[in-house]
């Protein structure tokens, strides 16, 4: 009895549940990300003047979240075809969760009178 060509030798396994818990998560993500954008587009008058933020300045903060989409979406397509994808949302959340901390380290510059 001979293996045919592209058949696996590894057993059948069942699908698990795990492609649910990651859309949830990614779910969730999403309208944390959604309602940073609406908050920060609803407030944004406020928040630049007590960062003094040109407009230039404010505008490039509020499209930073089109550049994230764009900078994370290009590399990661590829890299998905070709690697595991299970490493590759490790990799993702490990990078999401360090740029939402690093404003957390974000100094105020001193107020001038």
């Amino acid at each position: 009895m001979g293996v045919h060509p592209g058949a696996s030798l590894a057993p059948k396994q069942n699908p698990t549940r795990i492609r649910y818990r990651i859309v949830l998560m990614l779910f969730i993500a999403s309208c944390f990300s959604y309602g940073d954008r609406v908050m920060l587009s609803i407030t944004g008058i406020a928040f630049s003047k007590d960062l003094h933020l040109d407009a230039l300045k404010l505008g490039y903060l509020l499209s930073g979240f089109s550049w994230a989409y764009v900078v994370g979406q290009l590399p990661a397509g590829g890299l998905l075809d070709r690697n595991e994808f299970m490493e590759q949302a490790s990799c993702a959340g490990r990078c999401a969760q360090f740029w939402r901390v690093l404003p957390a380290f974000y100094r105020r510059p001193p107020r001038s009178s």
